[in-house]
């Protein structure tokens, strides 16, 4: 036993138009009514397609069909090209591998030159004269104590800042306490923490005087 299923498609006037025959639709309900009374638990239960209304195709478009136009017409304004990607091979003539093995503190060097830090005890010695002679300068007790600094003194604040980043304390302070308990040697014993105060205040990398204020 089968079921068969005609689709219909309604025309202009609401009437549908079966693709088989009638004498099709017969045989197929005459096959159906003898398979349901030989065997009930083979019963199969016809399936119904719904019948969709199409539109004439003289009808103007619909706004959707405008939308869907429009929009085929902006992809098409894109042009797709397909180039070799043909990479830049650049010229080596040095020798491959490492031709030495340098200490770390030569490569800190080749980054940070001589001229660098002589650059920068200059600008934090401009700038501590500034600053003490310019007229909205109050004096204070660690200024009195204040003398130029060189490239030498300047290297080693930076490297007491590094160590402040691996040995953590609630105050700068308490790196130079001399508490048995949060006692650190090196501090002390590398530079005191007055000259290490009055160098963070006057750190300066460039000369104010030459600095574009617009810019």
């Amino acid at each position: 036993m089968y079921v068969k299923v005609t689709r219909r498609v309604l025309n202009d006037s609401g009437q549908s138009d079966n693709e088989e025959s009638d004498d099709n639709q017969t045989e197929t309900e005459d096959e159906t009514s003898s398979g349901t009374n030989s065997d009930n638990s083979n019963v199969v239960p016809r399936v119904r397609k719904h019948a969709q209304r199409l539109s004439s195709s003289s009808s103007a478009p619909s706004e959707g069909d405008e939308t869907s136009t429009s929009a085929n017409a902006f992809r098409e304004e894109w042009v797709w090209e397909e180039k070799d990607n043909v990479p830049e091979l650049k010229q080596f003539t040095e020798i491959s591998g490492v031709s030495n093995n340098p200490k770390p503190q030569q490569v800190f060097e080749e980054v940070l030159s001589d001229d660098f830090w002589e650059m920068l005890s200059s600008e934090t010695n401009r700038y501590a004269k500034q600053v003490v002679e310019s007229e909205q300068y109050k004096e204070k007790d660690i200024d009195k104590k204040w003398f130029d600094a060189n490239p030498d003194e300047m290297k080693v604040f930076f490297a007491l800042c590094i160590i402040m980043s691996q040995m953590k304390k609630t105050w700068v302070q308490m790196n130079w306490s001399k508490r048995a308990i949060i006692h650190t040697p090196i501090f002390g014993e590398t530079m005191p923490f007055r000259r290490f105060l009055g160098i963070s205040l006057f750190l300066h990398f460039t000369n104010n005087e030459k600095v574009d204020r617009n810019d």
